[in-house]
């Protein structure tokens, strides 16, 4: 009966044991470096791609991080150029909840991508994304494996440079797939970032929500080509350049706004009226809306010329003063 019971034991601890044992292992530096360098190895032998990972870092419970990651695509055979590179990154730094995972669910605290580059070439059959990311940050608290739905409650982009090209033809998928995959995207922002989207047959239709809400708004912007159709104005704090477009634009308020606008070339639809008013009616807003040169966005242009009578008085007064000290003693 002892002999029995022991039996069971052995049974029942040793997967319980090895288990955990892979859970402390997984957890040291060098057994996370073997794994990362694994996955490398198995990425470049089943993809045509070489695949290399400086360092890797994982902390209780999932927080990544991943430093010095690049994707290079082979070179042809016989071929002397190397090969092209498809992702270059720095760092990625990731912090992801562990319960939620028990459920099918993803809950990303945090995710902080820096100082990337990538170009998809011909990877994706329907895009080709290309470009540089400074820094990259998302939280995402509602990624729904069993559902496929994702929301991502908060992306910013800052200090980069990324063209997306949506291509027109694509090649027949003949892969049976039923994934239909839903992403909600909660708040999108972008700081001293150059974004290019270039879309089949040049034309882009935009529906907000909230039709106060600008379609397009940006420091500069430029609507070049093709057809543009929405319920919200383009706004641009500085600089929008319209050229060789047909506009619809059917906004509550002025369809196109900043500080300097230039248009060429366009064409209006709806019989070129909007609400009864005229097809384009523009104003000098500029001393109005200016922001300041010296201080940024934020900051009203008026800030500027205090600040220039504050830079004359002080050399004012540091060429009259003295004049007075010199004369006050010549009296004495």
């Amino acid at each position: 009966m002892k002999t029995a019971i022991k039996t069971i034991l052995w049974v029942v601890l040793v997967p319980v044991a090895l288990v955990l044992l892979l859970a402390v292992l997984i957890y040291l530096p060098p057994v996370q470096q073997w794994a990362a360098e694994s996955v490398a190895s198995y990425v470049s032998r089943t993809t045509g791609m070489t695949a290399r990972v400086g360092k890797v870092r994982l902390r209780f419970p999932l927080d990544l991080q991943l430093d010095s990651f690049l994707l290079v695509k082979k070179p042809p055979t016989g071929s002397l150029q190397p090969g092209d590179t498809i992702a270059d990154l720095e760092s990625l730094v990731a912090d992801v909840s562990l319960l939620p995972l028990l459920k099918s669910q993803v809950e990303v605290n945090s995710l902080e991508l820096s100082n990337g580059k990538v170009n998809t070439q011909d990877l994706i059959a329907s895009v080709a994304i290309s470009g540089r990311v400074g820094r990259l940050y998302v939280v995402s608290r509602g990624i729904d494996l069993r559902g496929e739905h994702v929301t991502v409650d908060r992306a910013q982009i800052d200090n980069s440079l990324i063209d997306v090209a949506l291509r027109d033809s694509v090649p027949p998928d003949t892969t049976e797939s039923k994934a239909d995959w839903k992403i909600d995207l909660r708040q999108v922002s972008a700081r001293n970032t150059k974004f290019a989207l270039h879309l089949p047959g040049d034309s882009m239709t935009v529906n907000m929500t909230d039709p106060s809400s600008p379609a397009i708004a940006g420091r500069c912007v430029n609507l070049l080509g093709g057809t543009f159709t929405s319920n919200a104005p383009v706004e641009a704090s500085q600089a929008l350049l319209v050229n060789g477009v047909t506009l619809d634009i059917a906004a509550n308020s002025p369809a196109l706004s900043a500080k300097n606008l230039e248009i060429k070339n366009i064409e209006l639809l709806n019989g070129g009226d909007y609400n009864g008013e005229n097809a384009i009616s523009a104003k000098g807003l500029a001393k109005f809306h200016a922001t300041s040169v010296l201080l940024g966005e934020g900051v009203p242009g008026w800030v500027d010329y205090l600040l220039l009578l504050a830079a004359l008085a002080i050399v004012a007064a540091l060429i009259v003063f003295p004049s007075l000290r010199k004369k006050k003693k010549k009296k004495e």
